[in-house]
Formats: C-alpha cells, sequence, structure tokens
C-alpha cells in the first residue's frame, strides 16, 4: 500500500477461520463497509487470502465491483481496475480452488487410510479421550455410557426419558448444559462403544477398548429397529402441532403420549418449554 501511495483504511484479518467459507467476521465486516464506500481498493497478500472457492472469490470481487471498489494481490499480477488484472484473477482464481480441492482429497485419503487402520476420526464422543493420538476410555464418562445402555436395555426407557434422568442427577454432557435425546440416540447408535471405527459411511474394526459388547450394541440396535416399528403404527395425524400456543408462554406446543403399552396410550399437547426445559409451569 505504501508503494502505491495509498492510505490504509484499516486491516481485516480472520484468525483461525478457513478461507474456503465466506462464514468469516472480518469478511463479512469488509463487505459491509465496502457497500458504505468506506476504501476504494482490496489489498490481499494473495487471491487464496480472501477465498479458496472459485466462486466465493467471483462473487466477492463481483459485490466489490458494484461499489466501484477493486481488489489487488500483493504477490500475484491481479489488480481487477484493469482488464489484464481481472483475467489473471480467474486464473489463479481457479488455481485456488484446486489445491483447496486437493488438500480435501488428500484429507479423505488420511481419514480412510485411519478408518482402516481402526483409528478414530475426528473429536472423542463422550465416554472417550485422546492420549498420543489414540482413543483411551475415560472412566467416569465410560460408566454413565454402560448406565445409558442399561436403562434403555433393561428398564425399558426411551431416549428422552433417559435424558431426563441424566438432568435430574445432574449428570451433565460435554459442552452443554443438559441432556437431550438426540444426542442419547447418537450414543446408542454410535458403533464406536462396541469397539468399531466408522467414517464416511464405512465401518472398521478399532484398535481402541469398547466399554460395552458387541452382542449388548446389536441387541440395542434390534430394540430400536422394533420401537421405531410400533412408534410408527402408533402414529396418527395431528392437526394442531404448530398452530396451538401455550397459554402462559406463547411457546408452540406439540403431541405427546404417556405410558408404554399401546392400548394405554393417548394423545396430549404440552408446551415445548416445559417438556423440553421446565420453565414454564403449564
Amino acid at each position: 500500500a505504501k508503494n502505491q501511495g495509498w492510505a490504509v483504511y484499516k486491516l481485516y484479518v480472520d484468525d483461525g477461520y478457513s478461507a474456503s467459507s465466506r462464514n468469516r467476521p472480518a469478511l463479512k465486516r469488509l463487505l459491509c463497509e465496502a457497500a458504505l464506500k468506506r476504501f476504494d481498493v482490496v489489498l490481499a497478500y494473495k487471491i487464496d487470502r480472501l477465498s479458496r472457492s472459485l466462486k466465493d472469490l467471483i462473487d466477492i470481487v463481483a459485490e466489490l465491483n458494484q461499489f466501484d471498489i477493486g481488489f489487488k494481490s500483493c504477490t500475484e499480477l491481479i489488480d481487477t481496475t484493469r482488464p489484464e488484472g481481472r483475467l489473471m484473477f480467474h486464473q489463479f482464481g481457479s488455481f485456488a480452488q484446486y489445491e483447496r480441492e486437493l488438500i480435501g482429497q488428500r484429507t479423505r485419503f488420511g481419514m480412510i487410510k485411519r478408518l482402516k487402520q481402526g483409528l478414530w476420526n475426528g473429536i472423542p464422543p463422550y465416554g472417550y479421550r485422546i492420549k498420543n493420538k489414540k482413543l483411551i476410555i475415560e472412566p467416569t464418562e465410560a460408566k454413565q455410557v454402560r448406565k445409558i445402555f442399561d436403562w434403555y436395555l433393561r428398564r425399558n426407557m426411551g431416549v428422552v426419558a433417559i435424558s431426563r434422568e441424566l438432568n435430574r442427577l445432574g449428570i451433565k454432557p460435554r459442552k452443554a448444559e443438559r441432556w437431550k435425546g438426540t444426542r442419547i440416540h447418537k450414543m446408542i447408535t454410535n458403533p464406536l462403544y462396541a469397539g468399531f471405527v466408522r467414517w464416511g459411511g464405512e465401518t472398521a474394526m478399532g484398535t481402541h477398548q469398547p466399554i460395552i459388547t458387541q452382542e449388548l450394541f446389536d441387541t440395542a440396535q434390534k430394540t430400536l429397529r422394533e420401537r421405531n416399528h410400533k412408534t410408527r403404527q402408533l402414529r396418527s395425524p395431528n392437526y394442531l402441532t404448530g398452530l396451538v400456543k401455550c397459554g402462559l408462554c406463547g411457546a408452540p406446543m406439540h403431541v405427546t403420549y404417556p405410558g408404554t403399552e399401546p392400548k394405554r396410550r393417548f394423545k396430549y399437547y404440552v408446551c415445548n418449554n416445559r417438556y423440553n426445559h421446565k420453565s414454564c409451569k403449564q
């Protein structure tokens, strides 16, 4: 900027964010201030600092052009205020996307390789932690995992009932204040707890120690299918869902079923806040 004799209006830095995404706070601020015409040119060290996606690059530069704002790269022959610069912009943009796709391909190959080696990909789930790049059991959490499977099979509790009981006992999940039925469902259907690893729709035998037996896991999957079948048989149109609101807090209401035996079941509407968070006295 100094060599061009330009005055720097502001630096826009997205530390910790990938250039493959447009959902970056500094980029959003840049585009908002571009609409207000606070500057004349956007200067970047390299074109891939603006974005690694060719589509996003074209869209961002087109948006800047609407406000008569140019784009220039410090290390590449790109200056969209000139015809030859616009040509180079599209060429370098294609290379940036090509590099992004290569990185994605190498990442996928690495994930598949780890899967075939029986290694876990990603953040360790509840019940495990990472040590020396391998999964090891977290004893306190593993105890709760076994309890969840026990409640589901031996006590005949549903995923929502299990989440409520864990919340009542003050047992918290990771990075959340309360358990939800969806989280319990993911745990019950995760073969990792039985000694397997899964990624990209493929499953392989893991090298980690299982928390439950494969027999127990298979029984849980069979029970889940049977319960889902019974639920579909009992299901009927709920015409007022989405229409009725709670008279106390104004939250939407949905249908729920008390009891366990089909012949004893009847439907009634309950406030979402009351059902999920118990924050309503309805």
